[in-house]
């Protein structure tokens, strides 16, 4: 199947470049990893103590909820109503998960079967083919466009033309930190009413966009009686990847399909650190905002240095990377080799392969380090 395939070679390459990374180190050099978006930024401090709080209590160490405790299943929907203006019940359109890529797994897992196909865009976030390979799904990819309207009518004729069983869309997107506006959601779900197809949209980064105003949630643009599912996370929005709080919301008879598959493995996240996460959800302190306008003063440093290296960017309008291409003095030897060439610098970053995409020379670089560190890039991104 083209996700198996996908995933071997994907693998292979980021295996190799962190195996020259542990090679540097182990030398003693420096090396800068912005490979993965990993946050460096430290939680909110109000959030360790509520951690710290619910811990030693010791009637919190026992089981908790696979499907989320209730207060954590009404913070999730009072965030839902306040930043993105969709309404849900907290009893039948929220399903607590393991982080969001937990949450694509489950989809894949209860509402797929090995052989379905599902269509991405390209470049992809990578789990989604990772979890395609994992539950044998078969991959289309439609190409992502800064025209919305031709995004959607490629997503249309990919319909039209095959047996799409489910659409995943990653909007505020991870590569390219690009949005998108109600129409494109709408067109999407007009295509996918006319063919029965399920459409999913990992909705991670979506309040850390830089205009300041949330993006808009798929949520928003559906109809009740839509199969549409989104998945959420406090990962990077509050600086907690470690805590693993994800959440599948949408159309009720999904997610409780979801709910009662996940009852029957799983006990949920340890409890404390589900009553923290309800803490952030309702603080009506702008922390997810603090957070974001960070990552967008890095983008805007690491833009500047890119482009005076000669590297073509289009500036993130939301999330925590930037994705840039290579000068075009040295785009001919492609985007495997000059991450290679950058690696022996000290600078890990990912190869648009790893996106499911080929010889269009883009580079990821998540922003993971401090301004003055990126500033310090200068050099190794002359090429």
């Amino acid at each position: 199947m083209i996700a198996s395939l996908d995933g071997i070679s994907w693998g292979q390459g980021a295996f190799g470049i962190q195996t020259e990374k542990a090679r540097l180190l182990a030398t003693g050099r420096v090396v800068c990893d912005l490979s993965m978006v990993n946050p460096d930024i430290p939680p909110p401090r109000f959030l360790i103590d509520k951690l710290c709080e619910a811990s030693v209590k010791g009637v919190n160490h026992r089981y908790a909820v696979s499907r989320g405790v209730r207060k954590l299943r009404e913070a999730l929907t009072d965030r839902y109503h306040h930043s993105f203006g969709v309404s849900l019940s907290p009893e039948s359109d929220v399903c607590v998960t393991l982080g969001s890529k937990d949450a694509l797994t489950q989809i894949a897992l209860v509402l797929l079967k090995p052989g379905d196909e599902i269509l991405v865009g390209e470049p992809t976030y990578a789990a989604f083919r990772f979890v395609a390979e994992y539950a044998g799904l078969v991959v289309r990819s439609f190409p992502l466009s800064y025209d919305q309207g031709e995004m959607a009518a490629s997503i249309e004729a990919a319909l039209a033309a095959h047996p799409i069983r489910a659409v995943f869309l990653n909007f505020p997107n991870n590569p390219t930190g690009q949005t998108v506006a109600p129409e494109f959601y709408r067109a999407v779900l007009a295509s996918a009413r006319r063919t029965n197809t399920l459409v999913v949209n990992d909705f991670v980064y979506g309040e850390m966009t830089y205009s300041g105003t949330p993006a808009v949630s798929l949520l928003k643009a559906a109809e009740p009686s839509d199969s549409v599912l989104e998945t959420f996370s406090l990962s990077k929005a509050f600086s907690v990847p470690g805590w693993r709080v994800g959440a599948v919301l949408g159309a009720s008879r999904l997610v409780r399909q979801i709910a009662v598959a996940k009852s029957r493995v799983d006990y949920g996240l340890f409890l404390p650190i589900q009553i923290a996460a309800a803490a952030a959800l309702t603080s009506p302190e702008p922390f997810v905002r603090q957070i974001t306008e960070q990552y967008r003063n890095r983008a805007e440093v690491l833009t500047r240095v890119l482009q005076g290296a000669g590297w073509r960017v289009v500036a993130p309008e939301a999330g925590a990377s930037v994705w840039a291409q290579i000068p075009e003095r040295v785009h001919a030897q492609g985007s495997d080799a000059i991450v290679s060439r950058l690696v022996s610098g000290g600078l890990v970053t990912t190869s648009e392969t790893f996106f499911g995409a080929d010889r269009r020379g883009f580079i990821r670089f998540a922003l993971v380090a401090s301004e003055d560190r990126l500033l310090q890039l200068a050099e190794v991104l002359r090429l």
